[in-house]
């Protein structure tokens, strides 16, 4: 859980060095095998509690890079459970219709019909006599995951013993930050998911700073951050919690005005998913003081914490960004992307708005999305064997170097 006294914006940028970084926890194969003991030992977000709120409900998570599936289900006692998505019979794979969620009293896997409860417990064996040695059914029950819930999402970790706990994991985040994406209303409005040929730290980092933004997105978001407007503070010390990016609407140079289209004129008059408009923190700053928007200025967009290691948060006032990236290779990544806010459209206007805003933040994600690839191609072209990180903006891709090349050492350079 946070703690507000050890929150402090701009805290722990004498942590990581900055400077320049190696390439090769980016390109190299054999760094990528040994590194694929962190989808093994890391908390990962996996859906939103929302996603199995009934008795029954399921839904089904994959992790390529190290071939699980996992199964998370309410049970009939209302208790949210884990397990490995593998039949104890012959490993069959129990639930592997596209749908990836539904709701069922028992689980049956498509090989040979052995039925499991949603405790995990095995129930039926089709012909069982077949069996002549006998079948302990307290055995057979199927493999139990971790699974914990932060924030309204849902966590799983693949490890025997988990290092340390989910709340521990969180530790640093402004304590109102879990209940405010938990009990607010949040609402799914829209994803995207995209297979990419780039590293998955190419694709967390090109997200989680904002010097490209002035450049990169020149023509979507038309504005110059400064290094105030996209403020940088890390957290040396949570075992999960990496870095946060405060993202603050840009004062306009002297004798500068800026002038919504009549587009974007209608969307603001209907709702506040722009980034250029003064933020209604008040609902946050009521019901949970010191959630987002830490200095309470109006020109405060949103707050993107990185959570170690593949979850991007994006929180705003009305809306919830969430992004994940699921490593394939070392050159190639999935990425998943879903976008909450606080209530479904009720009029034309506001649908009208949450349209606006979900394609002006999907043309700036094209840009990200168009040059991330040749950037991986140039990396593994040889070219350079280190890239520059800068001390200020670029902070959040340090932390997250560091704390990767930390949990898995370079070794004669790979």
């Amino acid at each position: 859980m946070g703690d507000d006294r050890a929150f402090r914006l701009g805290a722990g940028l004498d942590s990581v060095a900055g400077g320049p970084i190696s390439v090769a926890p980016f390109v190299s194969d054999a760094y990528f095998e040994r590194e694929k003991a962190l989808w093994r030992q890391s908390w990962l977000a996996v859906g939103r509690e929302a996603d199995v709120a009934k008795p029954n409900s399921y839904f089904t998570a994959d992790i390529d890079v190290v071939h699980a599936s996992v199964i998370v289900v309410r049970g009939k006692d209302g208790a949210l459970r884990a397990f490995h998505n593998v039949c104890t019979h012959r490993a069959g794979r129990i639930l592997c219709d596209t749908a990836k969620k539904g709701r069922a009293a028992f689980l049956t896997c498509p090989f040979h019909g052995w039925v499991f409860d949603t405790d995990g417990e095995l129930r039926n064996i089709p012909k069982e006599g077949i069996f002549t040695q006998g079948c302990d059914k307290a055995a057979l029950a199927l493999k139990p995951v971790h699974v914990a819930t932060w924030g309204g999402f849902v966590f799983i970790n693949l490890a025997e013993t988990p290092a340390h706990s989910l709340e521990q994991h969180m530790a640093g985040v402004p304590a109102n930050l879990e209940p405010y994406l938990r009990d607010r209303p949040w609402t799914w409005y829209a994803g995207y998911r995209h297979v990419f040929d780039a590293n998955w730290k190419d694709l967390m980092n090109i997200q989680h700073e904002g010097y490209h933004a002035s450049v990169l997105h020149a023509d979507t978001l038309a504005v110059d951050f400064a290094p105030q407007d996209c403020a940088n503070t890390l957290f040396p010390d949570s075992p999960g919690v990496s870095s946060l990016l405060t993202v603050s609407r840009p004062v306009p140079p002297p004798g500068v005005t800026w002038t919504p289209t009549p587009i974007q004129d209608v969307a603001q008059r209907n709702g506040r998913t722009s980034n250029w408009v003064d933020n209604d923190t008040s609902v946050a700053s009521r019901d949970f003081p010191g959630a987002v928007n830490h200095e309470q200025s109006d020109r405060w967009v949103f707050d993107c914490y990185t959570i170690f290691p593949n979850l991007l948060i994006f929180a705003g006032a009305s809306v919830v960004s969430v992004m994940r990236v699921l490593p394939i290779s070392a050159h190639q990544t999935i990425w998943d992307w879903d976008w909450y806010f606080d209530h479904a459209p009720e009029t034309f206007g506001e649908k009208f708005n949450l349209e606006h805003g979900r394609i002006a933040t999907r043309n700036a994600l094209a840009q990200d999305w168009g040059i991330i690839d040749l950037v991986h191609a140039n990396m593994r072209a040889g070219v350079v064997d280190t890239i520059h990180i800068a001390n200020e903006m670029e902070a959040t891709v340090a932390a997250l170097y560091e704390r990767v090349v930390k949990a898995v050492p370079l070794q004669e350079g790979r």
